[in-house]
């Protein structure tokens, strides 16, 4: 492996291992709110049992379980449930939302997994996560048990050539990409004709 490569694999590991305690520790007591009435359901599917129905608006605690888009929440009661991703909003984020782009997600989202018998769906689309803050930047912590743990798992030339030849794979040379333009010429002044 080249040594550019092993560089920024490590800077990599080690960055998400930096943001890794604050995003944990930030989902495990986060407050959300039902973007409208639900049911609350005792495992993290469609077709599961429902223990309780839920008010539009009523406040929720995000545990630190997931299964795919499905969330694992405590209500005010203490009662522990799974609900849909797409059916909650951060708690300060005024009004509940219009239910349109949830139920057409989730239709989507049970479309694709017909085929599938178990009873659980499987995420078909990633979330986004929101930014980190400068606080969170500044209070993170290395794991290096993580990052030593990712070095184990490293293969070195030798195994990786190994496994090539055991699965007749075979090198081929590709040529270099050529260099990027010029900084200069990216955010030279542009003249527009009217």
């Amino acid at each position: 492996m080249p040594p550019q490569i092993h560089a920024l694999m490590v800077r990599s590991a080690l960055a998400a291992a930096l943001a890794l305690p604050a995003l944990t520790a930030q989902a495990q007591t986060e407050t959300l709110q039902t973007k409208q009435a639900i049911s609350l359901r005792d495992q993290p599917s469609a077709t599961a049992a429902t223990l309780a129905t839920l008010a539009s608006g009523t406040s929720v605690t995000r545990t630190p379980q997931r299964s795919g888009p499905w969330m694992q929440v405590q209500t005010a009661s203490g009662q522990v449930g799974w609900v849909h991703m797409f059916e909650l909003t951060a708690s300060n984020a005024g009004a509940p939302a219009s239910n349109g782009l949830t139920g057409a997600l989730r239709g989507l989202s049970g479309f694709l997994n017909r085929g599938s018998n178990s009873g659980t769906t499987v995420a078909t689309s990633t979330a986004g996560i929101r930014g980190l803050s400068k606080e969170d930047i500044q209070n993170a912590a290395p794991n290096m048990a993580a990052l030593e743990k990712l070095e184990h798992l490293r293969a070195d030339e030798a195994q990786a050539r190994r496994y090539a030849s055991e699965r007749a794979l075979v090198a081929h040379s590709i040529a270099a990409l050529p260099a990027p333009a010029q900084a200069a010429a990216v955010n030279a002044p542009r003249e527009y004709s009217k």
